[in-house]
């Protein structure tokens, strides 16, 4: 009900109103969006989302590194979805183990492998900010270096966060470890 500051309502409308124009076989689909800041208490947001049965990708690393076919096909998923929300002119910026869906498979060739969800930290490419400018969002084990020094962004930024990920599934480890400030430091200072 109670939302930490009128901020939070303004990025939940604007997340709403990004996803509901999206529709993508590995987006998650948005159903239903309902956004209230009128309660007195800098007001409610909620969303009503397509139910991915299965895990997400950081819970299933925990289990150790994928094969590479299984982490090829998942990762052709998310950056056929990229590709599309980049034709659209919105990077997501998040692009995280923890922000791709594994639906359960029914047999080896029914629908996605994966699905990427969680938009809201996404901005436009043509510079209409949804967060301020100069700030850093993203999760900075997986940030791309323009993202972690607050610079303009595009489409790369997520491809290279992918790339981070995928090395992830068949390694097992993260590229870049750490705090927030040794992932990033190890980021701007290392190829």
């Amino acid at each position: 009900d109670d939302l930490a500051d009128a901020g939070d309502v303004r990025r939940q409308q604007d997340e709403i109103r990004l996803i509901a124009g999206l529709n993508h076989f590995a987006l998650v689909t948005l159903f239903d969006a309902v956004a209230d800041d009128s309660s007195g208490n800098h007001g409610r947001a909620f969303i009503v989302m397509q139910f991915v049965d299965g895990p997400d990708l950081r819970h299933r690393l925990a289990s150790g590194p994928l094969d590479p076919r299984t982490a090829a096909m998942m990762g052709a998923d998310v950056a056929e979805a990229l590709a599309y929300v980049h034709d659209r002119g919105v990077v997501h910026r998040d692009v995280k183990p923890g922000n791709i869906l594994l639906p359960e498979q029914e047999n080896e060739t029914t629908g996605p492998r994966a699905m990427l969800a969680d938009f809201g930290i996404a901005r436009s490419v043509d510079g209409t900010r949804l967060t301020a400018t100069g700030s850093v969002l993203g999760t900075a084990n997986y940030l791309s270096p323009e993202q972690a020094v607050g610079s303009a962004l595009s489409g790369a930024t997520d491809v290279y966060s992918l790339g981070l990920v995928l090395i992830e599934c068949i390694t097992g480890e993260k590229c870049f470890p750490g705090s927030a400030l040794e992932s990033v430091s190890a980021r701007l200072n290392s190829d």
